[in-house]
């Protein structure tokens, strides 16, 4: 059954939609262990065609846009904004650290990128 809506109640409904859905990923991933992101999968492995992400900065300008995406990392409990450390007391500093450093082994994420690239080469070698 299709019913059908004027436009501005359409893009209200879609708003709606995709807020909902967004919300409950969100939610969702908050709550998955750090193990689960860790590693490569088949989904989320490099490809050749990305050129080490190069295709989606000459294609999709990622850098222009991605700091106006949505962050809410505060939203759900346990979890933390990414845009700016609360304040610059110890405790908050660490957390800031450690929330965003744990999932890459506490390495700089510069030194994290270039070991991530070492060994995509090295299995595409080994392919």
């Amino acid at each position: 059954m299709i019913v059908s809506v004027d436009d501005a109640t359409a893009v209200v409904l879609s708003s709606l939609a995709w807020f909902g859905v967004s919300f409950v990923v969100g939610w969702r991933a908050n709550r998955w262990p750090l193990a689960r992101v860790e590693r490569t999968g088949p989904v989320t492995r490099l490809r050749r065609w990305e050129d080490h992400g190069r295709w989606w900065q000459r294609h999709l300008a990622v850098r222009r846009w991605k700091d106006r995406v949505p962050e809410a990392g505060a939203l759900f409990s346990g979890g933390f904004a990414k845009r700016r450390v609360p304040s610059r007391a110890t405790a908050d500093l660490r957390r800031f650290r450690e929330r965003l450093l744990e999932p890459i082994g506490n390495v700089p994420p510069a030194e994290f990128e270039a070991e991530y690239h070492r060994r995509n080469r090295e299995h595409a070698i080994a392919a």
